[in-house]
């Protein structure tokens, strides 16, 4: 099944393990290709590291969230 990505604007597969839940991960399965998806989990390890964020914490969390919704464009 073939998306319409809201990202890079091509037609691709959707990501298959999305470390999101709710309408995020809904938005995320329906308008992200594996692709960019992918890009997303190389950024984010990067940031995590940059803003030495510990992921298990909610308010580190938000942080990441925004800035993956900044990247995805959602």
């Amino acid at each position: 099944m073939a998306i319409q990505c809201v990202r890079c604007k091509n037609a691709g597969e959707p990501p298959t393990l999305v470390s999101a839940t709710g309408e995020l991960k809904a938005k995320i399965l329906s308008g992200i290709c594996k692709d960019c998806w992918e890009e997303w989990k190389r950024r984010s390890v990067m940031l995590i590291n940059e803003h030495r964020l510990t992921p298990f914490l909610p308010q580190h969390r938000e942080v990441l969230e925004q800035h993956m919704k900044e990247f995805l464009g959602l």
